[in-house]
C-alpha cells in the first residue's frame, strides 16, 4: 500500500513542493489549505504523516493535541519559517516529530518521508528510545 502524507498549507507554492517531492518518491498526498477543509469523518490514522504550518499552528492547538491523541502512529511534522517558537514550546515537544525550515529543501523531505514510512521504523512519536 503507497504511503499517504497528509499537507496542511495555506500557500498553494508550497502545496506544488509537496507534491512534485511526493510523486518522485512514489507517494500519495491529500493536499488541503486550512484543516477546516478535511472532510467531515476523516480518519487520521490512515496518514503515515501529516506537515502542517507551524507559523498558522496557534489555530490548530487543540487539533494537533487530538490527531496526537487518536492516531499514536502519525508522525507530525512542522513547518516555519521561524527558528524559535517559544508559544508552541507545549506542541514541538510533545506532538511533533520533526520541525522543518521554509522554503524546504526537497531533498531533505523526500529523506524524511522515506524514513518515516520504513515498515523498520521504531517507536512512537513522543516514546524516548534507550538503546
Amino acid at each position: 500500500m503507497t504511503p499517504t502524507i497528509l499537507v496542511i498549507d495555506p500557500d498553494d507554492t508550497h502545496r506544488s513542493h509537496f507534491k512534485t517531492v511526493l510523486a518522485g518518491i512514489g507517494m500519495a498526498g491529500d493536499f488541503y489549505e486550512t484543516p477546516e477543509q478535511l472532510p467531515p469523518g476523516v480518519d487520521i490514522a490512515t496518514y503515515a504523516a501529516a506537515v502542517i504550518d507551524l507559523d498558522r499552528t496557534n489555530r490548530f492547538r487543540e487539533l494537533l493535541k487530538n490527531w496526537h491523541k487518536n492516531s499514536k502512529t502519525l508522525r507530525l511534522i512542522g513547518l516555519s519559517r521561524e527558528t524559535f517558537h517559544p508559544d508552541l514550546g507545549d506542541i514541538i515537544d510533545r506532538y511533533l516529530f520533526a520541525c522543518m525550515k521554509k522554503p524546504v529543501e526537497s531533498e531533505e523531505l523526500a529523506l524524511l518521508l522515506k524514513n518515516i514510512t520504513r515498515r523498520d521504523c521504531v517507536g512512537t512519536p513522543g516514546e524516548t528510545i534507550h538503546e
